[in-house]
């Protein structure tokens, strides 16, 4: 793993006895289908589609932020209940044909389950959007704990996620990893006192890791042995073979 150089951050590794992942951008690419379905809405109401830049502001967000953010870029005019119908349409036809997990993912989540670790979903989704995408990947039942926008008053990157994630698995915050893809989704983990890796996105710049303790390329790169080395006897074999 390639430490981050923060010197604000202390980057020594604690004991840590869960892990708690974002959904979005760190399991599967979601941000590239959803993106492309807001620009599908923009063109459709006759607005400019969003530049790359632009779409970067809306990585992270739940419903609710990414629709007043696209008022203020494109004064979109719809009400969040039309857009939110709408944009869960276009969205779900794109899901259905090529939402897959990214490489690695499904490994990563195997070794976590196979070492015992209590594993616990953070995601900005509403519960039905991430329980679909969950289903689609099938991967819903590999969690202790699924905690979405709807379990929270506040969004990310108010630490109130993060919390309500280690309280359901019966964890401290202090004693668990948090891996996320997006700066407010850091901030967030960050805030709630969890160590925090930080995964590289098409999306993402090296500013926005400036809240993470780690950053890596991808989830095969985080050394589950090394941050949890009171679970390696929980080891029966794991086979690393070709990732899913």
């Amino acid at each position: 793993m390639n430490k981050q150089k923060n010197t604000d951050i202390k980057t020594k590794r604690p004991s840590l006895s869960a892990v708690i992942c974002d959904l979005d951008g760190v399991l599967t690419d979601t941000e590239t289908l959803f993106l492309a379905a807001i620009n599908q809405l923009l063109s459709d109401e006759n607005f400019q589609t969003l530049k790359f830049e632009e779409a970067r502001q809306l990585v992270g967000l739940d419903n609710e932020s990414i629709w007043k953010q696209l008022n203020r870029l494109r004064g979109l005019g719809l009400s969040m209940e039309e857009y939110t119908q709408r944009i869960d349409l276009l969205a779900r036809d794109r899901f259905e044909k090529d939402l897959v997990p990214i490489p690695g993912a499904i490994d990563f989540l195997s070794k976590v389950r196979e070492m015992k670790i209590p594993l616990a979903l953070a995601t900005s989704a509403d519960r039905d959007r991430a329980l679909l995408r969950l289903r689609l990947m099938d991967i819903e039942t590999m969690f202790d704990a699924i905690i979405t926008r709807n379990e929270v008053k506040i969004a990310k990157p108010d630490p109130s996620i993060y919390i309500e994630a280690s309280r359901q698995i019966g964890v401290e915050p202090s004693l668990c990893l948090a891996i996320e893809d997006s700066r407010v989704g850091m901030e967030s983990a960050r805030s709630a006192g969890m160590y925090t890796i930080a995964v590289k996105t098409v999306w993402s710049t090296p500013d926005d890791f400036e809240a993470s303790n780690d950053v890596v390329d991808k989830l095969a790169d985080i050394d589950l042995p090394a941050l949890f080395p009171s679970n390696i006897p929980n080891i029966n074999s794991f086979a690393s073979g070709e990732t899913k």
